[in-house]
């Protein structure tokens, strides 16, 4: 029924937020291969709960704070401390952290456009770092000073205004 289509949907938010706190723990013990495969899982996780909860209409208050808290401990605390094993400064993991902090109070404050975001979400925007990160240190063309510069500019676009479509034709 109902309540336990609302316990489904808020458990696969819970998981989203377990594995955030494992990237805190562990993320610099773990190898890379896997903390990528736990952002992935963490960003179809996240989609998965909105779309599950629309469609069986068991959208709460509850489950959208606990969603954008478990964006934040993943996408934003969690990137936070992997940003630092790619030898990120940690004024711009600091930096990172309060875009994602203005990111998702923006976006639990102003009310939503139908077809776009403003600014850029959370998970799209750790996975670009988190690639960019990747090429870097894999020795491709990306030098270390413009790979942390792009963390700070892609972490500022985060709380932009700037439109977004939330789905890609």
């Amino acid at each position: 029924g109902p309540e336990m289509r609302f316990v489904f949907v808020n458990a696969l938010t819970g998981l989203s937020a377990g594995f955030g706190l494992l990237l805190i723990i562990r993320g610099h013990h773990l190898p890379l291969a896997q903390v990528h495969l736990i952002f992935a899982a963490c960003v179809m996780l996240d989609g998965l709960d909105g779309y599950l909860a629309r469609k069986w209409q068991v959208e709460t208050t509850f489950g959208k704070l606990a969603d954008c808290i478990a964006d934040f401990l993943v996408f934003g605390v969690a990137m936070a401390f992997v940003l630092g094993r790619f030898d990120v400064p940690p004024q711009f993991q600091v930096w990172w952290i309060s875009a994602a902090a203005l990111r998702l109070y923006y976006f639990q404050t102003v009310p939503p456009a139908p077809h776009v975001f403003a600014g850029l979400p959370l998970p799209a925007a750790a996975l670009s770092v988190l690639g960019i990160l990747v090429l870097k240190d894999s020795g491709a063309w990306l030098p270390a000073p413009m790979a942390h510069v792009s963390v700070i500019a892609i972490a500022s676009v985060m709380f932009s205004t700037i439109a977004y479509p939330k789905q890609i034709a």
